[in-house]
């Protein structure tokens, strides 16, 4: 278990959570709409390499959304339950299929 945030937690405190290695198959599931759709899955910078070119990128990326669940993880285990009900925050980070985290940073407000 990793140590909480507490009031004698010194601001620039650094912390690290679990690693999450994101599968391709859980990008496409997650990202390529209803698995029953006609052409299946949707082609977007998620799910196809093509597109994921189109937009500047090297390989698809996981969206920020399937990512915010980590991250939420995260936020429980540093500050307790309190987290997700109260305050806010920014987070940073790019995601590819297989890869972990290029970078992030996350600034919060209690």
């Amino acid at each position: 278990m990793m140590e909480s945030i507490t009031a004698e937690t010194e601001v620039g405190a650094e912390f690290a959570g679990p690693q999450h290695t994101f599968e391709p198959v859980r990008m496409l599931t997650f990202s390529g709409g209803p698995i029953d759709a006609p052409g299946w899955p949707a082609k977007n910078l998620h799910t196809d390499v093509e597109k994921a070119t189109e937009a500047g990128l090297p390989a698809p990326i996981a969206s920020g959304i399937q990512y915010e669940g980590h991250l939420v993880e995260l936020l429980v285990q540093l500050f307790g339950q309190v987290s997700p009900n109260r305050g806010g925050g920014r987070y940073r980070a790019a995601h590819g299929a297989g890869h972990r985290p290029v970078g992030g940073s996350w600034e919060s407000r209690l």
